[in-house]
């Protein structure tokens, strides 16, 4: 079934599939039919792979100026989360339509911008509550955005070699992969796997 759910994919034009998640691993279903969505980075789309006789490919979002990257969803299943080069969108399930949260123009709590021109890698994404946290790994760090408050911080912004102790410390290298478990955040990097423990200790694996 995957090979075919694969195949299918390459046949609708993707050419990069970034990140995909399978709402069926930890989400409440809305749309029963979903095996998984996917970002195509090349293409400037979201998809979702639904079954049927063979598995369907559908475009949710297709927006030329934007290069998405990682996806996740809430629990509840109403809303994804998707970064793309410069920010991070909501896309409504319900209503099929989407807002941008993070934008070229957001600036975080050094005033700097988020987006400053260059090239970003926002692939990592993970959301905790009603915080969602983004791997940069251009500037090797991680960006947490409050929904509520709309309040953008980051993490891990330390010296270069510090790898564990306190989290404002360390620094890590190249964070493409964040995936939570049991209240701790494993990071995925070039060539090691960090682990922040409660958003205030690192350690190395």
């Amino acid at each position: 079934m995957l090979a075919a759910v694969i195949t299918d994919i390459r046949v609708s034009g993707m050419v990069q599939m970034h990140c995909f998640i399978s709402p069926r691993q930890s989400y409440k279903i809305i749309r029963p039919l979903v095996l998984f969505y996917v970002t195509d980075f090349d293409n400037h789309a979201l998809r979702m792979v639904t079954k049927s006789h063979i598995p369907h490919v559908t475009t949710l979002i297709k927006n030329d100026h934007k290069k998405y990257m990682g996806v996740t969803q809430d629990p509840e299943g109403r809303y994804l989360y998707i970064t793309y080069t410069e920010g991070l969108e909501r896309y409504d399930l319900r209503t099929n339509t989407s807002i941008d949260i993070v934008s070229k123009s957001t600036r975080y709590n050094n005033n700097a911008l988020m987006y400053d021109g260059a090239v970003k890698h926002f692939i990592g994404i993970i959301l905790l509550t009603n915080l969602v946290i983004i791997a940069d790994d251009q500037r090797h760090l991680l960006f947490t955005v409050d929904l509520t408050t709309n309040t953008i911080s980051t993490i891990c912004t330390g010296v270069a070699g510090h790898r564990s102790g306190n989290a404002s410390l360390c620094q890590l290298n190249w964070p493409r992969t964040l995936v939570e478990l049991n209240g701790d955040i494993y990071i995925g990097e070039q060539g090691q796997i960090i682990v922040l423990r409660g958003k205030t200790l690192c350690s190395s694996l």
